[in-house]
């Protein structure tokens, strides 16, 4: 971890669910929008969740590996740009654990924001 959508093919290692198809041009790498601020990397991940899609469409990947939660290290963030406010979700499955899911809706539109 993190993340980089600075690395080619980085969103092959995802795979959507629950957005009506799945088609790949829902979910690309795209230059970022808006470089100024908080998040001036390149490149971005662009991921189109469908009018018909469920309410949980999202995408899972496994290549990153297990994350260990510490006193220390306890904390998951993404950075969100978004026309509308609607809920951003993350969710840890483990094995014999119990799944951890975060909803919180984005506050501003058409920034980047950290949630």
């Amino acid at each position: 971890m993190p993340v980089d959508w600075e690395i080619a093919q980085e969103d092959t290692v995802w795979t959507q669910f629950a957005n009506a198809g799945e088609a790949p041009e829902n979910f690309v790498i795209i230059d970022n929008p808006e470089t100024a601020g908080i998040n001036t990397s390149a490149k971005t991940l662009k991921f189109t969740v469908l009018a018909e899609a469920n309410p949980w469409a999202g995408a899972v990947s496994s290549a990153y590996g297990e994350i260990t939660f510490t006193q220390v290290s306890n904390t998951l963030q993404v950075m969100v740009y978004k026309d509308v406010i609607s809920n951003v979700g993350l969710k840890v499955e483990g094995e014999g654990l119990d799944p951890i899911e975060v909803m919180v809706p984005n506050t501003v539109t058409g920034a980047w924001e950290l949630l």
